[in-house]
């Protein structure tokens, strides 16, 4: 299935859903079908792109947790990715200790890494 994914942050959820937009629950992504209109979607559209995020590490520490969200105190997941020494895939330089937070989307093969 053709998938163009949207880019929406998650105070937009509400409105990206009212304007007809699928919710991929293994990415944790919005998208719309490649047989969909797109002019309704435009403003979570092409504001970032495809590419693979620039760090790369073949060891990590993953943490995650279920809280409520401070803002609507639904449940929600919390994910936290440490890595020791990464690469820059960009420059090729060594980068230590990155810790990404913050995450509310990640790719398909983010998420299937993470399935038990």
């Amino acid at each position: 299935m053709d998938r163009n994914h949207l880019f929406a942050t998650p105070e937009e959820y509400a409105e990206v859903q009212a304007s007809g937009a699928l919710w991929d629950a293994q990415s944790k992504r919005w998208y719309i079908s490649g047989g969909m209109a797109a002019r309704p979607f435009s403003q979570w559209l092409d504001e970032q792109d495809e590419t693979e995020f620039g760090i790369s590490c073949d060891q990590a520490l993953e943490v995650s947790a279920h809280v409520a969200c401070l803002l609507c105190q639904q449940p929600i997941e919390v994910i936290t990715v440490f890595c020791e020494l990464g690469i820059d895939s960009e420059t090729g330089d060594a980068i230590a200790d990155v810790t990404l937070s913050s995450t509310w989307a990640m790719n398909e093969p983010m998420a299937a890494q993470r399935e038990p």
